[in-house]
This record gives structure tokens, sequence and C-alpha cells, in this order.
């Protein structure tokens, strides 16, 4: 038996084991119940889609069982489970109205989104990183997710706009009084190739503090 033929055999005693764990509840409803469509679940449970992560833990979840069981007793396999909260990947555009707006309103324009197992509140989003004023420990194309119900402290790094349409990153640092006796911050760049923003010199925004960055690895 070659590996092509090893492998169909065990996607199909797969399938079969979690169409019997299923029981009396419909395709449909259980495909619903977990979050895939009912025809990935179909070609799942007909063994012409093997189990790959996040289906493996949907269906183990859904069916309350150990993923290990629907891999096999002899699989030395362990996978890491994929989050299967999606927070929307927003562009400049839609940060200049958020959270004011939500992603319903915003429209189909909104099809980006990532993935993490993390509970934020339901107006955090992520941001993808542009330009070079947070180099070297940020760097263009990296993603960074916000949330703007998460409390604000000195020396956070935030989310802002500035100004009327400019979205920016930087990092927060309170000043106290200015020599007219109002409170401000300065929002500063990593990179000292770009100015600081100073929150009495001009309209600054801040739309949430990051709580989670992810870097990716540049050839």
């Amino acid at each position: 038996m070659t590996n092509i033929d090893q492998l169909s055999k065990l996607a199909k005693k797969r399938g079969k084991l979690i169409a019997e764990l299923r029981g009396a509840m419909s395709q449909r409803k259980f495909a619903e119940m977990i979050g895939i469509e009912q025809a990935t679940l179909s070609r799942i449970e007909n063994g012409e889609m093997d189990l790959f992560s996040p289906h493996l833990f949907k269906i183990a979840k859904g069916l309350k069982i150990a993923p290990q069981t629907l891999l096999g007793e002899k699989s030395t396999v362990v996978l890491a489970e994929i989050g299967d909260k999606r927070l929307p990947l927003l562009a400049a555009s839609q940060v200049l109205v958020w959270p004011e707006i939500s992603p319903v309103q915003i429209g189909e324009e909104m099809q980006k989104h990532v993935l993490t197992d993390v509970d934020y509140s339901d107006t955090a989003f992520a941001l993808t990183i542009r330009g070079s004023s947070m180099e070297p420990d940020f760097r263009e194309g990296d993603i960074v997710i916000a949330d703007p119900a998460a409390k604000l402290e000195p020396g956070d790094l935030v989310v802002a706009v500035a100004g009327e349409e400019e979205v920016v990153f930087r990092k927060y640092r309170p000043r106290g009084l200015n020599d007219q006796g109002k409170e401000y911050f300065v929002l500063e760049p990593l990179n000292t190739d770009f100015e600081p923003l100073r929150s009495d010199l001009q309209t600054v925004r801040i739309v949430g503090p990051m709580v989670e960055h992810r870097k990716y690895r540049k050839r």
C-alpha cells in the first residue's frame, strides 16, 4: 500500500469517527455550531479531506473530545491550537473612524482579519505597520493589535490619529502641564529621524494602546 493510499484510508477512518460521534445532530447544525462550512465538514466526514488545524480543534471541541482522539492513539503529532476570534485588520482610513463606527457600518470593504485566542475587547483591531518611524523594534509589514478598551499607561505604544487623517504608531508620554497650565502628552517615535508629536501643539487623538506585536521574518 502506498503512502497516498494509507493517508486516504486514515482520512476515511477519521471522517467515519466524526460522523459517528456527531450522532443524531445534523451535519448542517453541527457545522454551524463549530463555525465551519457544511461543505468542508462533508468532505472531512467522507474522507475526501484530512483533518488540519483549525478544523481539528473546532471539531474536537464540538464533540467534547481531545484532538488526539481524532488523530488516533498512535499519533505523536501535537498541534498548537490557533485562536478562532477574528480581529479586523484595518486600513488607515478605517482607523480614523474607529471605534465610533462598527465593522457592520463600515461595510463590505472590511474583509481582512487576524486570528487570536486572547480575549480582547470587541473594539480591538489589528493594523499593519507602514513606514520606518518605529524602527528598529517595529518594521514595515509587522502587525500590531490595539485595544481601545485597554488601560492606557505611561510608556505604552499606541495607535493614534494626528490632525484629521494621519494614523501614527508611537510611544505615549504624559508630560504634565505646559507653560499655559494645560495638560499635554507627547507621542515619541523610536526612530530619531522623526519628530515627536505634542498634544498641546496639534490635534492628537489616541485610538488605543498596543496589546500585541506580531513580527514577520524579513529576507
